[in-house]
């Protein structure tokens, strides 16, 4: 029995002293972390950008475009903000009503391809 746990305790140290190793050792992805954002290519009007940035994509399902709730009037800056940022599934309505009970603005948006209807993105049963 001492034999049996002694291989298995082994083992366990064998393959978590591996996992280290990769981690460490293993292959790693260059990145760049500069930032190369020109504030000017948005323009004056954010809404219309938005809405120019997804005019090119017919296939986004309805009512949860990106969009900007704005606290109070409309384009003016205000000292916080909530960024809603989703993946493929998810969408805005997903978290309603908080965004529209809060009391700075809110901005949603979206990681590239989400929003798209299913029939959009080809799905067979459509």
């Amino acid at each position: 029995m001492f034999k049996f746990i002694k291989r298995i305790l082994g083992l366990i140290i064998f393959v978590a002293l591996g996992l280290v190793g990769v981690m460490f050792f293993g292959p790693r992805e260059k990145i760049s972390a500069q930032v190369d954002f020109d504030p000017e290519t948005l323009g004056e009007d954010l809404d219309a950008y938005l809405l120019a940035q997804e005019a090119v994509y017919p296939q986004i399902t309805e009512g949860v475009e990106k969009q900007i709730i704005w606290a109070g009037e409309k384009d003016v800056r205000t000292k916080d903000v909530i960024v809603y940022l989703h993946g493929f599934s998810a969408t805005s309505q997903e978290i309603r009503p908080v965004p529209d009970r809060v009391r700075c603005k809110s901005v949603f948006t979206t990681t590239s391809g989400a929003w798209f209807t299913w029939c959009g993105i080809g799905y067979s049963k459509c």
